[in-house]
C-alpha cells in the first residue's frame, strides 16, 4: 500500500475525509449509502466508504455534504497536521423534503445528448486533409 505525503496531511489507506465523512452519514445521521444517495445526489457514497476510492473530488464531498447540512471545519493539531471534520450548520429534519427536492432537479435537468465523435479526415486524426 502507498502511503501519500505530505507534510501537514499524511494517509496510508484513504484520504481522512472518507472517514470523517462516514463517521457524519453512519454514526451521527445513521444513514445507509442508498439513502445518503437519494438525498445527495451524489452515487459515490458505497465506492467512498466500501470500494477503493483512496482520494475523493472535493466537488463531490462538498456536494454530498452540504446536501445532508454539514460543512468541512477542518483543526490543525499542535504538531501542524490537520485533522478533518464536518459541522453541522443546517438541520433538515426529515429528509423526506430534501429527497423531494432532489428528485424534482434531476427530472428538470432531463436526459442530455451524448456528444458525437468526430469524423477522422484523411490522415486519421480528426482533422481532415491540408
Amino acid at each position: 500500500m502507498r502511503t501519500i505525503l505530505h507534510r501537514n496531511y499524511t494517509f496510508e489507506d484513504k484520504d481522512p475525509v472518507i472517514y470523517a465523512m462516514m463517521y457524519v452519514v453512519r454514526q451521527k445521521e445513521k444513514l445507509t449509502n442508498a439513502r445518503a444517495e437519494a438525498i445527495t445526489g451524489v452515487t459515490r457514497w458505497s465506492s467512498w466508504f466500501d470500494g477503493v476510492t483512496r482520494k475523493p473530488r472535493n466537488d463531490l464531498v462538498t456536494q454530498g455534504m452540504g446536501a445532508l447540512g454539514y460543512v468541512r471545519r477542518d483543526v490543525q493539531r499542535n504538531d501542524g497536521t490537520i485533522e478533518v471534520h464536518f459541522v453541522k450548520v443546517r438541520d433538515f429534519g426529515d429528509y423526506a423534503a430534501e429527497i423531494k427536492k432532489q428528485t424534482e432537479w434531476l427530472l428538470k435537468q432531463g436526459i442530455k445528448k451524448k456528444r458525437t465523435a468526430r469524423k477522422k479526415g484523411a490522415r486519421g486524426d480528426g482533422k481532415g486533409k491540408n
